[in-house]
């Protein structure tokens, strides 16, 4: 859990004040698997997202490439 605090500047020049609070969950890549295809689609590929190489043990982030089955 984390708190962010963001200034975007308005048309008008001015500065908006916006205060959020992210939620991370982890999960396994068997379990983003499982989850993926009871969504209905089918994974063409899960890579490290930080490395964009094969997924290792070490790796902390997973990118899914799916589709939806026909």
């Amino acid at each position: 859990e984390y708190d962010l605090t963001l200034f975007v500047r308005e048309t008008d020049g001015r500065f908006r004040r916006f205060t959020e609070t992210h939620l991370q969950l982890g999960y396994t890549p068997e379990q983003i698997s499982s989850l993926v295809e009871k969504a209905g689609l089918k994974i063409l590929e899960m890579t490290d997202a930080d490395t964009d190489k094969e997924l290792r043990p070490e790796s902390e982030r997973v990118l899914v490439v799916a589709q939806k089955r026909r």
